[in-house]
């Protein structure tokens, strides 16, 4: 199972809270093989096809 880390933001202002869900990813040990959104595009619709 791969996570997506998103910041819910309603304007460009709310995206730097995005380091926020970097920030705990990295305290619960994840590296960026475990998140979703850190693929390529490719790589996102080769994970996409799989589920």
């Amino acid at each position: 199972m791969k996570l997506v880390i998103s910041t819910d933001a309603h304007s460009t202002r709310g995206l730097d809270v995005m380091r926020c869900g970097i920030l705990q990813a990295r305290r619960a040990g994840l590296e960026a093989k475990d998140i979703a959104n850190t693929r390529t595009l490719a790589g996102l619709k080769k994970l996409m096809k799989k589920r």
